[in-house]
């Protein structure tokens, strides 16, 4: 479960990095590989919990970044 967790946590990172100021838009392309990955096997709650970490990391970062 950590495995999932860690690639719920790399697909907020990747979403960030798309975004201003660091400006690498193809990211936006591929950020949602590891989420997909990660959500594969889940049931809807897990999924859409994963899902929700993903959008709360990036939303934490990049409002205080």
């Amino acid at each position: 479960m950590l495995k999932k967790h860690s690639l719920s946590l790399c697909t907020g990172f990747l979403l960030i990095f798309s975004f201003p100021p660091f400006s690498l838009y193809p990211l936006a392309w591929i950020a949602f590989l590891p989420l997909f990955e990660a959500i594969e096997e889940l049931s809807p709650i897990y999924a859409f919990r994963m899902g929700f970490f993903s959008g709360c990391v990036f939303f934490w970062v990049s409002y205080t970044g």
